[in-house]
């Protein structure tokens, strides 16, 4: 059975080499799930483009998931974050009792 991985392993550029496919797959989805809940952040947004890469050059995977991969690539090259920016959490009803619009 294979050890967790926390999110701060998978920014960790050292140990992005030799990552298998799969794991490398985990992370974008992981990376892209906590960015969409929580924000982008510089780290985040650095750490999702180098797996973008990572994976997307691969040979062998299928011709429609790389071009998915490098068309989600491009969209994320676009993204800007200021260095210390961090991550937010987002609350589904105001204080007013109203619906956030951020999260709908």
């Amino acid at each position: 059975m294979s050890q967790p991985v926390s999110l701060k392993q998978l920014e960790c550029p050292e140990k992005k080499a030799d990552m298998p496919f799969e794991l490398r797959l985990a992370a974008v989805i992981h990376l892209l799930s906590s960015s969409a809940l929580r924000g982008a952040t510089f780290n985040k947004t650095e750490a999702l483009r180098t797996h973008l890469r990572g994976v997307s050059e691969i040979d062998g995977i299928n011709p429609f998931l790389k071009n998915t991969l490098r068309e989600v690539l491009g969209g994320w090259e676009a993204v800007r974050c200021h260095p210390a920016s961090i991550p937010v959490d987002f609350s589904p009803v105001d204080r007013t009792g109203l619906p956030n619009l951020l999260t709908i």
